[in-house]
């Protein structure tokens, strides 16, 4: 059999070549078997050019090759423990030269700042306690020095109270009914209506209200009272009118009520004295003086109202005509015009 049947023919430099067959290997240094071909030359030059194509050919083939890396994006090795991954710093952490690099600083860090934050908080968890707990404490829980005594508590009680303070520092008001002779846009034409009235001994009084000017002859608590004296007056050819009402106040620290009760009894009582019902109005009028002479008034204004509601009590228990009810009624007005 001709071994030429085997053989490839390649051309080299124009030249043709033959090749062993695949069947002839040879191993290599570590024992690894190596395929070359073997070369039929006829000088050494030839086989020296033969073999340097042949490595040129192979370097080519293995440039060819192109290596794909995979991208190391820090997770490729995340489950092998044996491979430590570099972390690579994403360009979205980085941060602003002009801002804080976000790392946390321990308040320890600052030891003059942790001990004043201590004593703020302290100071502030005293304070509310505190005031928790005194609230919550009854006066028998405080110190002796701190608790009320009864003593003390008199000596309060007879402290003089300042003007305008006090329990019964108030204004009370009482409505009341009056005989109106005429209303007048001057003073002088009021003046001169009530001294002409005052001539003919009945009462007048002026009083300024709204920017007019009443003149009242005579008061009642209520309107069958004022009419009773209108009746007085027509009887003697003196037109009233016995509508008209108007409110006065009596101010004062003290409790004025019981004074004010006198006041509007001893109106009735002179009424009553003036249209000639004289009954009970002695005995009445003596037990009104009785009551003011039990009370102590220390606000000026309301020993001023005693004086003048004495003074009525004694004159209508004295006596109850119509000429002793006329001045009861005159000092009755008086007192109101000074309360006004």
């Amino acid at each position: 059999m001709d071994k030429r049947a085997h053989a490839m023919k390649v051309k080299i430099n124009g030249e043709e070549r033959n090749w062993k067959d695949k069947n002839s290997r040879k191993k290599g240094k570590k024992g690894e078997e190596a395929e070359k071909p073997d070369i039929p030359v006829t000088s050494w030059n030839e086989k020296a050019m033969a073999e340097q194509e042949a490595a040129a050919s192979d370097a080519e083939k293995e440039d060819e090759f192109t290596w794909v890396l995979p991208e190391d994006d820090g997770e490729v090795f995340q489950d092998d423990p044996k491979v430590v991954a570099v972390k690579k710093v994403s360009s979205k952490s980085k941060h602003s030269p002009y801002f804080s690099t976000g790392k946390k600083v321990h308040l320890s860090a600052y030891p003059f700042k942790q001990y004043a934050i201590t004593i703020v908080l302290a100071i502030v968890l005293g304070v509310s306690f505190g005031f928790l707990a005194l609230n919550f404490m009854s006066d028998e829980d405080l110190p002796a020095a701190l608790q009320t005594g009864a003593g003390q508590a008199e000596d309060v009680a007879a402290a003089p109270e300042a003007p305008g303070t006090g329990a019964g520092a108030a204004e009370q008001t009482m409505q009341l009914y009056f005989a109106q002779i005429g209303k007048f846009s001057s003073k002088e034409g009021a003046d001169a209506t009530a001294a002409d009235l005052k001539a003919k001994g009945f009462p007048a009084a002026a009083v300024e209200e709204d920017g007019s000017y009443f003149v009242y002859g005579g008061v009642g608590n209520e309107k069958q009272e004022a009419d009773g004296l209108s009746n007085v007056y027509k009887s003697s050819s003196i037109d009233t009118w016995s509508g008209k009402t108007a409110d006065f106040s009596v101010k004062s620290n003290e409790d004025a009520s019981a004074f004010i009760g006198h006041f509007k009894t001893l109106v009735t009582l002179s009424s009553a004295a003036v249209e000639g019902n004289s009954k009970e109005v002695t005995s009445k009028s003596e037990a009104v003086l009785t009551e003011l002479g039990k009370l102590k008034p220390k606000d000026e204004s309301l020993v001023s109202m005693k004086k003048e509601l004495t003074d009525v009590s004694s004159m209508l228990s004295k006596g109850a005509d119509e000429k002793t009810g006329w001045a009861a009624q005159q000092k009755l007005m008086d007192l109101l015009v000074s309360l006004n």
